[in-house]
């Protein structure tokens, strides 16, 4: 006997869903199947716990960070294989282009097509030429589902994990610092003496982009 839950949906997927449950025996006669031991709460066992798997958390890129455009097309996707996952637990990763001032969350859940939607059975992604061609410039949304192909575990959140975005950007001098060296004075700490009689002046040069 199943209460508190649906016994049907408990039969068809094989897992428990998450809650506080309690486990109760009660013995029979087989040939007149009366009740030979007292009903609950008599036979049953303390409350205990079942809780579901947490999702992915996703490592790289990190949220709302740039990623810099090569050439070819390389980019490193990766995320933790949750903890009590099992053997064989596979992943789906999804991406979107997210249009500017656009939510990622309400992007990914609209049914547009994904510019990618690929299963996996390991913790990372190598998103390299053979993938469709992101474009430079433009911002992007994406996340990770684990699955359990025999359907017997329960992910927290059906196993997605939170939704991360990133622009796809050129290569660019990222600030003042890095775009100019100084050769006057050599060093940071020298002593510059200036005066009335005694010129003062800076010199440095251009440095090309890394």
């Amino acid at each position: 006997q199943v209460s508190g839950i649906d016994k049907n949906t408990l039969i068809r997927t094989g897992a428990i869903p998450e809650g506080s449950y309690r486990l109760c025996l009660r013995a029979y006669d087989p040939a007149t199947l009366r009740p030979i031991s007292d009903e609950e709460p008599l036979g049953c066992s303390n409350t205990f716990p079942i809780q579901s798997i947490e999702p992915p958390i996703i490592l790289r890129p990190q949220n709302e960070t740039e990623v810099m455009v090569s050439t070819p097309q390389n980019i490193q996707f990766a995320w933790t294989v949750p903890a009590q996952a099992p053997a064989g637990t596979r992943y789906i990763f999804r991406i979107k282009e997210l249009p500017t001032g656009q939510n990622p969350n309400n992007i990914m859940r609209l049914g547009t097509p994904y510019i990618l939607e690929q299963q996996t059975n390991v913790n990372f992604l190598n998103y390299g030429p053979s993938f469709p061609l992101l474009v430079a410039g433009r911002s992007y949304a994406f996340s990770v589902q684990a699955v359990d192909p025999t359907g017997r575990t329960s992910f927290r959140n059906q196993g997605y994990s939170e939704i991360y975005q990133f622009t796809y950007q050129t290569q660019k001098a990222r600030d003042i610092d890095n775009a100019i060296s100084i050769l006057v004075p050599k060093k940071c700490g020298d002593d510059i003496k200036a005066g009335i009689n005694i010129a003062f002046y800076l010199r440095w040069k251009p440095q090309r982009p890394t």
